[in-house]
């Protein structure tokens, strides 16, 4: 009698055996229950689940990485693209917009504490004589962070003692002002994030005889 699952012995080839047709069909739908949900589990979790991105912020890390964007999906980017921008804006005295950018292009829930520290360098209230240096400090440690290599320099006339900003406000009475020198402009609270070039400075710097400038240590 033929065996249920084996079929009869070929004298003529040996003692060869051959699975039932009916076995090997049922182990091939078995083989396709086994993989169609781990694979359509897979695409799920592609197509639904986004990139997540995590802000993780440096203050040691160097003067181009104010922060990084990791990729849940590989690797990471550093923010030089991003800080390009932001001094592009900042060059146009927009640098509400440069911390309006930061927050869209990184997802972070607020500005670094050194961007804060320099946008308030500009406020109107540091308009008077006796801020400069800290102005000075707080603006150039914001460009060192998006990349630049500023110098602080010193700001005076080679005669008389006093230095007023086009005549209207009076900006030192001892002859002794500093500012940031970045990319070519002289940037302070009074100029704003755009900064003005040196001959611009130079008009609206105001002091007896000629207006000069030297880089400190």
């Amino acid at each position: 009698m033929k065996s249920t699952f084996l079929s009869r012995f070929d004298r003529r080839l040996g003692a060869s055996w051959r699975p039932h047709p009916h076995a090997a069909l049922l182990a091939g739908i078995l083989c396709l229950l086994l993989m169609i949900p781990a694979r359509s589990g897979a695409y799920a979790y592609s197509e639904l689940t986004p990139p997540t991105h995590e802000i993780v912020s440096g203050s040691d890390r160097g003067l181009n990485d104010p922060a990084y964007i990791t990729n849940s999906i590989g690797g990471a980017s550093d923010l030089n693209s991003i800080n390009m921008h932001m001094l592009s804006l900042i060059a146009r005295g927009d640098i509400a917009g440069a911390g309006e950018y930061y927050l869209l292009a990184t997802g972070a829930s607020q500005v670094p504490r050194w961007f804060a520290t320099m946008q308030q360098a500009f406020n109107a209230s540091n308009q008077a004589a006796g801020r400069c240096e800290g102005v000075a400090n707080n603006v150039a440690e914001g460009f060192r962070k998006l990349g630049q290599n500023p110098q602080i320099v010193r700001v005076f006339g080679n005669q008389g003692r006093f230095l007023s900003w086009r005549g209207q406000k009076m900006v030192s009475d001892n002859n002794f002002h500093v500012a940031v020198l970045n990319d070519g402009k002289i940037v302070d609270a009074y100029t704003g994030p755009a900064g003005m070039t040196w001959a611009e400075y130079q008009v609206a710097m105001q002091t007896l005889g000629k207006l000069e400038y030297k880089v400190l240590p």
